[in-house]
């Protein structure tokens, strides 16, 4: 997948569902989509070799919740 992509895919699918399992309201969403992009786990989203992408919706809230409460960017465990 190449940077073009991987853009599309993040801002089309991957941004609004995890927006969505944080049930961010609409007033919100810009405010939210400040902070999610400046976050470290957006900037491991952008970078293909980590493969965060493809991690589930829930599981990324989860992360970004974590790392904006207590600091801790913490990846799950591959299966």
């Amino acid at each position: 997948m190449n940077n073009d992509q991987l853009s599309v895919l993040l801002g089309t699918c991957i941004i609004p569902m995890v927006a969505e399992e944080l049930e961010v309201p609409d007033d919100k969403m810009a405010d939210f989509l400040d902070g999610f992009y400046r976050s470290p786990v957006y900037g491991a989203l952008i970078q293909e070799e980590t493969a965060a992408w493809h991690l589930s919706a829930a599981t990324l809230a989860g992360i970004y919740t974590e790392e904006r409460e207590n600091g801790n960017l913490e990846w799950p465990e591959e299966q």
